[in-house]
């Protein structure tokens, strides 16, 4: 049977530190597809944004089987790193192929999945980088978010960074070596020169890479990495506390790095924990349905 395409397709996307995701819904909200690209902070510059976006939205497309042209298609974006009037200035200028580009930050977009439009509630993003987004009386604030040279704490990137740091100091015999430090070594150096110049063009999400070894020593007791989890998990609790702080009575804790740091949490701080109810994805949607975008983005 011959697919007969509809007027306009919509794609959501959700762009990260790590990878760039998207969804295509049909014109009556049915999800077609989904596909993945590259890491996709607006950090690295609104062309890369864009560039990483058209791969994962063509990779849908392929596997749809569905000849949807980028022409046909309305794009809701949610961007990491899209907080200052640089970013957004240099999105607005960009050139793209869709129909039309809605964006705002992907801490918002995350916050319309989880917890929904209009509703007062907190989300905390655990994954590459971090931060919170939350409503309170209708007031939206944020907390943190500004990149891991000063902030994202208690992301994967900061826990990699952190086990970098002290594989350095190993390496260097300032420290003692560890099943942590060797597998570490193992991926970006065996002498301190190493580990410097792999730092030199290490990205955050090459430091989120790590992120899997660490908590894998930590399980084996690896006492170096059970004191780099330990603290990151302090650091979560950090943000949860300041969460409340604010008022909030409900926070969802999402994110690559979420369940591990869920698990690892004193009981104190889980009481007001809730169950994200949809996804990014699905908060890029809302987005665009009800009109939340912060930023029309270029011109096709």
């Amino acid at each position: 049977m011959q697919w007969q395409a509809e007027p306009t397709f919509f794609v959501t996307a959700d762009c990260g530190g790590s990878k760039c995701r998207v969804r295509i819904y049909g014109y009556q909200g049915n999800i077609i597809s989904e596909g993945i690209a590259g890491p996709s902070n607006i950090s690295l510059g609104a062309d890369a944004v864009i560039e990483e976006i058209v791969k994962a939205t063509r990779l849908a497309i392929s596997q749809s089987g569905i000849p949807i042209q980028l022409n046909q298609t309305v794009l809701g974006a949610g961007i990491a790193g899209l907080v200052d009037d640089a970013a957004i200035n240099a999105l607005q200028q960009v050139r793209h192929p869709f129909k039309e580009i809605k964006a705002t930050n992907d801490a918002h977009i995350a916050y319309l999945g989880a917890i929904g439009a209009g509703r007062d509630g907190a989300i905390i993003i655990f994954g590459t980088g971090s931060c919170v987004y939350g409503t309170v009386q209708g007031q939206a604030f944020s907390m943190g978010g500004w990149g891991l040279h000063i902030s994202d704490q208690a992301s994967g990137a900061r826990l990699g960074k952190l086990a970098v740091r002290y594989t350095l100091q190993s390496a260097e015999g300032i420290a003692p070596s560890s099943e942590l430090t060797e597998l570490i070594s193992a991926r970006i150096g065996n002498t301190a020169k190493e580990i410097y110049n792999w730092s030199r063009t290490a990205t955050p999400s090459d430091y989120a890479d790590l992120a899997p070894y660490i908590l894998r020593c930590s399980e084996n007791k690896d006492e170096t990495a059970t004191a780099i989890v330990n603290l990151i998990v302090r650091e979560a609790e950090q943000l949860i506390a300041a969460s409340r702080f604010k008022g909030i009575s409900q926070i969802a804790l999402i994110g690559g790095l979420a369940p591990e740091i869920r698990k690892r949490l004193s009981p104190e701080f889980t009481t007001n924990i809730v169950a994200a109810k949809g996804d990014p994805l699905e908060g890029a949607q809302v987005m665009l349905l009800n009109d939340l975008a912060t930023v029309t983005v270029g011109k096709p």
